[in-house]
């Protein structure tokens, strides 16, 4: 299989394409036009470097400072509406035109195409004559040097329209083609590339969407026979009726149709409230359960028990059924509802020292633990003797030593429950975090340098204020926390 396609490979020849370089995209790898026209579109993008060899050599007379004269332009075959599709500034389009308009070279041009086509029809009429001398005349006519004195891209481009003429014998179709071939250069090639997006734009406006119209259409078909047997059946059914749209895979377009159908038909259905009769039907049903609840009847099993006298030990039994219930809870929960007092601190300076020491230990110091130790030495002031440090699900001990001994000290879990839990609420974004099952103190969040003590717990009132105080006096002077 050939490496490139033959449309392909004509279109990078013209161009001056090395098209050994490029990677095909095509069906193992070959090389398409498509391949083509991108690899040129990124030459123009400035994504590739042009070709060595430019197609479209400038005019010999051009030194390439020099504005262009119109002369040279129209040697070279451009003009403004190829200039401007090919995406030039319309400033020298414009300009190009009126060189174009002012020059009186212009209409030199078509000059030689009237001499080929003259000394065309000569070689037509001479070979009637048939005589052989005269035929050797026309050969050196002075149109032969003049295509070798125009511009130089003429002998490439021939080479990309040679295939063309060939399935055609005629010798004047060339010349059509020899005008097209240089006002299609690389600039022509991008602008056809260009405008290519532009159809497969209309592509995918045929996709309506009327798909799901017809799928309504049918749905509300459906159920339109579901309700006609309801109808007919006023009160009894209406109990079947309620279960039936319910297994209906779209309960939604259910009552639309049926309120539509129901205008006509239904309108008494309307004022028929159905609902009524339905609310009215369970006021006579809770009479009937109204003795149903009778209190009595309990009365009633220990009648057979005992006949004569029980009925004053009946009031009795019910009591201590009531009674037990209540207090078994009560004290359960006692902890919980203890007493709770909240109290502001100034932690500004406990900050700091939090992370100057995290600094000189190349460990972070919870704030947590400087918590604890503060409550630790103040907590004889509330008679309780050990405290904990509650953090990521576990309860860590709290050593009494130094900073460092206490740190340490962290990784050990605490056994049983302490007689006071220390909380970091703050850690969890909150203000304050207590549990029932012991005496708790929480720290919460920090704003403008004070954060909220708080103690919740069976404890005496005036000594809890007495410990909030003492410990809020020692967070505010931190360096005791050192000590």
């Amino acid at each position: 299989m050939e490496r490139i396609a033959p449309l392909a490979q004509v279109l990078a020849e013209a161009n001056g394409i090395d098209w050994q370089r490029i990677q095909g995209s095509g069906a193992g790898g070959q090389i398409v036009e498509q391949d083509i026209l991108n690899y040129l579109s990124r030459v123009m993008s400035g994504e590739e470097d042009p070709p060595d060899t430019p197609v479209d050599l400038p005019p010999p007379d051009w030194n390439g400072e020099e504005v262009p004269s119109a002369a040279i332009l129209n040697q070279a075959g451009m003009n403004a509406d190829m200039l401007s599709r090919a995406g030039v500034d319309t400033d020298l389009t414009a300009f190009v035109e009126q060189t174009r308009t002012a020059s009186p070279e212009v209409p030199a041009t078509p000059a030689p195409s009237n001499l080929d086509e003259d000394t065309e029809f000569e070689l037509d009429d001479e070979p009637e004559v048939a005589p052989a001398p005269v035929a050797a005349a026309p050969v050196p006519t002075p149109p032969v040097p003049e295509p070798v004195v125009t511009p130089t891209p003429e002998p490439v481009m021939p080479a990309a329209a040679a295939p063309m003429p060939e399935p055609t014998p005629a010798p004047v179709t060339p010349p059509p083609a020899a005008p097209a071939a240089p006002a299609g250069g690389l600039s022509s090639l991008l602008s056809r590339l260009y405008q290519k997006p532009a159809q497969p734009e209309a592509a995918p406006a045929p996709a309506p969407t009327p798909m799901p119209e017809p799928v309504a259409t049918p749905v509300a078909a459906q159920p339109e026979l579901v309700p006609t047997p309801v109808q007919p059946e006023p009160v009894q059914p209406e109990v079947v009726a309620q279960p039936e749209p319910t297994p209906v895979s779209e309960p939604t377009p259910l009552p639309e149709p049926v309120a539509a159908q129901a205008e006509p038909a239904a309108e008494p259905v309307q004022p028929e409230p159905t609902p009524e009769p339905v609310v009215a039907e369970p006021e006579p049903v809770a009479p009937t359960p109204e003795p149903e609840p009778a209190q009595p009847e309990v009365a009633a099993p220990p009648e057979p028990a005992v006949v004569p006298t029980p009925a004053a030990p009946m009031p009795a039994a019910p009591v201590p059924v009531q009674t037990p219930a209540a207090p078994a809870q009560a004290p359960t929960g006692g902890v919980w509802f203890g007493t709770y007092l909240r109290r502001g601190a100034d932690v500004a300076a406990l900050y700091d020292l939090r992370d100057q020491v995290s600094r000189a230990l190349s460990q972070e110091l919870p704030l947590g633990l400087l918590v604890a130790r503060a409550a630790q030495r103040h907590a004889d002031t509330l008679g309780l003797s050990s405290v904990a440090l509650d953090g990521q699900g576990r309860t860590h001990t709290v050593g009494s030593g130094s900073l460092r001994d206490a740190m340490t000290a962290l990784d050990t879990n605490f056994d049983g429950t302490p007689d006071l839990l220390v909380v970091d609420a703050a850690a969890l974004d909150l203000d304050d975090l207590h549990y029932p099952q012991t005496v708790t103190l929480s720290v919460g969040r920090t704003e403008n340098g004070r954060a909220t003590l708080s103690l919740n717990g069976d404890v005496e009132t005036a000594r809890a204020a007495q410990f909030l105080a003492q410990v809020a006096g020692t967070l505010e002077q931190p360096i005791l926390l050192v000590l």
